[in-house]
């Protein structure tokens, strides 16, 4: 039986990939995950009347933690969004330190994807138990809400270790801006209003610089553990 919903699990988004074929067992997975407090995404249960859906979609991967890629024979055989979806997903993962979980390969029965990176991630099977399978999945998404005797103590540190937040859409335009155009927007203000400008251009500066080497330290971080560790176990 999952413990009491915890702070952090109520905030963690999961986003859920699915073929026509598997809706079943995608909202009996996403009911799972609400239930346990956490804000699981599925286009049946969360597309409201007259949204753009392929905008909706794609907003919500971006905006998850996790990936859920519901894989089965029929899913990787067939062709459509969920295809795209699944793509778009890899490209996002591209934006996190290596290592870091992202998309996590969720199979329904005895499946092998043809995506080579897809196979390198380690999967989840929810057969012949759904219960074992949702509880392998919450030791990597939400380890406080999984049962104590399947809990890593080991995995919780590890995945709840901070990872590089990706930037929005404003941020990356903030840091594409030139600072020739920064400059000339000082210029051209009123003289009064400099001081508060340049003062804003240093911040902005500033904090671009203090990322940069932020993100540096982790990959170099990323970096040790990796070449040091020993192997995964494997089942």
């Amino acid at each position: 039986m999952a413990e009491p919903v915890s702070e952090n699990a109520s905030s963690v988004r999961i986003f859920i990939s699915y073929a026509r074929e598997d809706a079943a067992t995608s909202v009996k997975l996403y009911n799972a995950l609400a239930r346990l407090g956490l804000l699981p995404w599925l286009d049946s249960e969360d597309l409201l009347p007259g949204q753009n859906w392929k905008v909706e979609i794609k907003r919500a991967v971006e905006r998850a933690d996790y990936f859920l890629a519901l894989l089965s024979t029929k899913s990787l055989t067939k062709r459509g969004f969920v295809q795209r979806e699944l793509k778009f997903a890899l490209e996002v993962l591209d934006e996190f330190p290596e290592g870091a979980v992202y998309v996590i390969p969720v199979r329904l029965d005895e499946c092998e994807p043809s995506n080579s990176r897809l196979r390198d991630l380690h999967r989840v099977d929810m057969f012949p138990s759904f219960e074992e399978g949702l509880n392998r999945i919450l030791r990597v998404v939400s380890p406080s809400t999984c049962p104590a005797p399947h809990r890593d103590v080991g995995l919780a540190a590890q995945v709840s270790a901070p990872r590089r937040r990706r930037l929005t859409d404003a941020e990356k335009m903030e840091q594409a801006l030139p600072e020739r155009l920064r400059l000339e927007n000082i210029a051209k203000a009123p003289p009064a209003n400099r001081p508060g400008l340049e003062q804003g251009r240093a911040m902005a500066v500033g904090a671009i610089e203090y990322q940069r080497k932020k993100d540096e330290t982790i990959d170099w971080r990323q970096a040790i553990k990796k070449k040091y560790r020993s192997p995964p176990y494997r089942p």
